[in-house]
């Protein structure tokens, strides 16, 4: 898309919000009568002279025109200043274009900066629309700004970035809304500020850089840790180098060896070791005077010293000298695979890191040295030893004769002192030493004077500032041949810093790394203690609260874990406010708090404690601009003596969560110990589960169903049973539960449907004159599953007839997502399968999805039918529901089944309602598939 205008031509622009990088450029080049597509701006100016010009700048594009045209617009604006004397001084002083817009997209004003270039004059432009003047897309976007500071009124702002020539030009718009019915949009270049920013940017990230290759440099004392450390982590921070290696100057085989390498291509790693001849070699005369050797091309060297190496390490080199106590060491030498000329500022960058190099491969020296001569002095006098141990510490001698103290400078440093002579410095250690210390440093020097006994303490002791620092003291004593103490001779080396991480790393141990509560270790070591005092004190009580934030995953995976984390703060906090001193508040992991309440005098303080934090999570907590709501479910479990373990305690305390969150959360359960049973009961039951597939324990049992009016065979409920080998049979209420949980249910769901369709087409096949049905219920694990192809490959197995098979399914299967449950369920009836609502009237009752489904029947729950103890009818309540189901029934054209007929009145009164068929204990309770069979060749009611 162009933009022209005289001579110019704009061939591309961006306009981007202020938070975005800018990605597309605006360029403007002198053209002659562009061909123009259909998107292309024509602006005219009919007689007026226009210089070639930059893109137009009122709405975003700025069009730089000449001094000239400056002058006529100067001259224009002129004829207003009389009229706005009072602003005029204010505008000039607006360093920026400003363009009045109107609510129609209609340019009304321009206004331009004093300056050597100027805009169109406001001639030009007033009346003219943003679309008449700009690309449609550009036209747009101006719009749709123009429009959100109308709307709002508030400031809307956004850059663009433009090609002017050879020059990138960035400019900053900002449009706020000046009228009722218009806008003004003021245009300012931001070029230099911009630049400015990337330009600081860019050194800050190479200073972090730098500073984490010195870091790395300055944090061993290994020489190959040292060089392997420096060589990548150059590369790492030199984009272009490819290789960066350390080589050492041997002068006494007058060679450069390079003993380390890193490249960013590993096959180039094979060249350490390679050495070059310092003989007729120019760089290594170079070096030797200490000057930089920058080679930009090694295809121009022409000396045999370096004509084999460029040979195998083509491109540039840049090596900088290594200098260690003004002598050469050797070289960090860089190279890049293509021909460069390296920058001064590049230069001074790796001169840093060579600086770096240099300390750090002294420093390694030194250690290497005292690690030497300790091996020597090891394998020579024990007192030389003691002295050279401390060679970077403090170390100090005692005379025992004569009980002068001599030491060296720095242990004068460590307590913050001058080395000065007139300082008795066996009388300051004594008096810095802290007053708790002091009798363990007097008895171990009395015990090392007397009797030669070593000793090895930490001291805390008193900085001439007043900080409290720690010293790690060393002594031993020297005898004379008579076995006589003649001296002890002793180190310190201060170890304040390694005591504080040592506190530190405790700390982090044992707490939450965010919520810095207690984490489960120190809770744990809190819980033991409490466990113990209860049985040293019949009278000590204790409490622990177990909290489980409701809900919490919907505020992570909705606003983000940042805001999670926000909200794991905020509870921290509100933890901490309701517990005491002398209380614990722990985080677990996740969103899962403990509260330790210690002491307390009897039981319901801790439950006064959870009323008090549920109500406080009442209210919403503002995190990221928000109002969040969170609750929790509390779990309460009192201390007692038959406690053992602490995890027994947060194991009971977590039970009773758990069963707050079954009760409908936001609430707080006491523990009971029923609850543990309850827990055992089921984990041993949900284990039994995976293998009562496997061993064939499932049974099915059938319920018949009768036609309540003639009391003849309807069909049959299929019922599954569990024949336990230990605990006999088992009803489904108590595994079918724990299999939905498990997930076991959808297997447990396929056998039952698959048993059934089986025993169905043995019975149609053993009595074809009998019109049977089988109902099997269904999970909502099978309707999310394939239940479609499973179910074709049933009904072509057993070749069942149409209209015996029907699938059970309750309300609140259905609710989850109506609209693909109808769908599927519609298909299941084009296969001749028949669909019942089972147990209507106890879930999410609805005509408006009721209607919907394709059903054939409406199972009454036995609830609406069982009467109370001591009645044969149901209470009207229930008499209600029930009749206008089946009213419903009959009105939908739906056959109406009744579950838990057990008296002949409640079987006459269902029948005097309209109710086409029934089941019960009244007619038969479930039964084995013999004795199904059983009933079927009677042809009758068993009742």
């Amino acid at each position: 898309m162009a933009l022209s205008k005289g001579n110019l031509a704009v061939e591309k622009y961006a306009v981007e919000e202020s938070t975005s990088p800018p990605e597309a450029v605006v360029s403007a080049e002198p053209t002659r009568s562009p061909a123009r597509s259909p998107t292309e701006l024509q602006i005219g100016l009919e007689a007026k002279w226009l210089p070639p010009s930059l893109p137009w700048y009122g709405a975003g594009i700025g069009l730089v025109l000449a001094v000239g045209w400056n002058r006529y617009l100067s001259q224009q604006l002129r004829q207003y200043r009389g009229r706005e004397v009072p602003y005029q001084a204010v505008l000039d002083a607006i360093p920026d274009f400003l363009v009045r817009v109107g609510v129609d997209g209609h340019y009304r004003e321009l206004r331009v900066p004093d300056r050597d270039f100027a805009l169109f004059s406001s001639a030009d432009l007033t009346g003219k629309a943003l679309a008449d003047v700009l690309p449609k897309d550009l036209a747009d976007q101006h719009l749709h700004y123009l429009d959100q500071a109308l709307k709002t009124g508030e400031l809307q702002v956004f850059e663009q970035t433009l090609l002017v020539g050879d020059r990138v030009q960035q400019e900053e718009i900002r449009v706020i809304k000046s009228g009722d019915d218009e806008a003004l949009f003021m245009i300012r270049e931001i070029s230099d500020r911009k630049q400015a920013e990337a330009a600081l940017q860019q050194k800050l990230q190479q200073e972090k850089a730098l500073y984490l290759v010195v870091q790395a440099i300055r944090n061993s004392l290994d020489l190959a840790t040292i060089f392997a450390t420096a060589t990548a982590e150059t590369v790492r921070l030199l984009p272009g180098v490819n290789c960066c290696g350390v080589v050492q100057h041997l002068p006494e085989r007058h060679v450069w060896k390079i003993i380390d390498r890193a490249c960013s291509e590993p096959e180039l790693l094979a060249w350490v070791g390679l050495e070059v001849s310092e003989s007729g070699n120019p760089f290594s005369d170079q070096l030797k005077q200490l000057q930089v050797v920058r080679v930009p091309d090694t295809s121009k060297i022409r000396d045999e010293a370096n004509k084999s190496t460029a040979e195998v390490i083509p491109g540039a080199w840049l090596m900088i000298p290594l200098v260690i106590e003004n002598q050469l060491w050797g070289s960090l030498s860089l190279s890049t695979p293509q021909p460069f000329d390296w920058p001064n500022s590049l230069v001074d960058l790796v001169q840093t890191i060579a600086h770096q190099l240099e300390v750090a491969i002294q420093q390694a020296q030194l250690y290497q040295q005292v690690e030497q001569e300790k091996q020597k002095l090891l394998q020579s006098q024990k007192a030389l030893i003691q002295a050279q141990q401390m060679a970077q510490m403090g170390n100090w001698e005692i005379d025992v004769a004569t009980g002068q103290t001599t030491a060296s400078d720095n242990l004068f440093r460590i307590f913050g002192l001058d080395p000065t002579p007139s300082v008795d410095l066996a009388e300051a250690m004594v008096s810095f030493i802290h007053p708790d210390d002091r009798p363990q440093l007097e008895q171990a020097l009395f015990q090392a004077m007397t009797v030669g006994t070593p000793y090895e303490i930490d001291l805390r002791f008193f900085k001439a500032d007043g900080s409290i620092g720690h010293l790690e003291t060393r002594a031993e004593a020297a005898c004379d041949q008579q076995g006589q103490v003649v001296k002890v001779f002793g180190t310190s080396l201060e170890i304040s810093d390694r005591i504080q991480t040592a506190a530190q790393l405790k700390h982090d141990a044992l707490h939450d790394g965010l919520t810095r509560l207690a984490n489960r270790t120190l809770l744990t070591e809190r819980l033991d203690l409490s466990l113990r005092r209860a049985k040293r004190h019949l009278d000590y009580q204790f409490a622990v609260l177990f909290l489980d934030l409701d809900n919490f995953k919907v505020v992570n995976d909705s606003l983000g874990h940042l805001v999670g984390d926000e909200l794991l703060l905020a509870v921290a906090a509100l933890l901490k406010q309701m517990i005491r001193e002398v209380d614990l508040a722990a985080r677990l992991g996740g969103d899962e708090f403990v509260v330790l309440l210690d002491g307390i005098d009897e039981s319901k303080e801790a439950v006064r404690v959870a009323e008090r934090i549920l109500a406080a999570l009442e209210s919403p907590f503002p995190i990221a601009n928000r109002e969040i709501f969170v609750g929790a479910s509390i779990g309460i479990v009192i201390g007692a003596t038959d406690y053992e373990y602490a995890e027994n305690l947060l194991r009971d305390a977590d039970l009773a969560m758990y069963r707050s969150k079954q009760s409908g959360r936001g609430q707080y359960t006491v523990f009971d110990p029923v609850m543990h049973l309850k827990a055992v009961q089921r984990l041993q039951i949900e284990s039994d589960l995976r293998t009562a597939l496997e061993c064939g324990q499932f049974v099915l049992y059938y319920q018949p169903v009768f036609y309540l009016e003639s009391r003849t065979l309807r069909g049959f409920e299929a019922l599954i049973r569990w024949q336990h080998p230990q605990q006999g049979v088992i009803l489904p209420t108590e595994f079918i539960g724990i299999a939905e949980e498990t997930g076991l249910i959808e297997p447990i769901g396929e056998w039952v449907l698959r048993s059934a369709c089986e025993q169905l087409a043995q019975w149609q096949s053993r009595f074809p004159a009998q019109s049977l049905q089988v109902s099997v219920n269904l999970s909502v694990k099978q309707l999310k599953s394939s239940l479609l192809p499973k179910l074709d490959a049933l009904l072509m197995a057993y070749l069942i007839e149409p209209g015996c098979l029907i699938l059970e399914v309750t309300e609140s299967m259905l609710v989850e997502n109506v609209e693909a449950t109808v769908k599927l369920l519609e298909q299941v009836k084009k296969r001749g399968v028949h669909i019942s609502l089972d147990d209507f009237g106890t879930g999410y009752s609805s005509l408006s999805y009721l209607h919907k489904l394709p059903l054939n029947a409406l199972k009454i729950d036995r609830a609406f039918v069982s009467c109370a103890e001591g009645f044969t009818e149901p209470d009207t309540r229930n008499r209600l529901i029930a009749e206008s189901i089946i009213a419903l029934s009959n009105l939908l054209e739906l056959n109406a089944v009744a579950e838990g007929i057990e008296t002949a009145e409640q079987l006459e009164w269902l029948k005097k309602l309209g109710c086409e068929a029934g089941q019960g204990y009244f007619f038969s309770p479930p039964v084995s598939a013999e004795q199904a069979s059983k009933i079927l060749s009677e042809h009758s009611c068993p009742c």
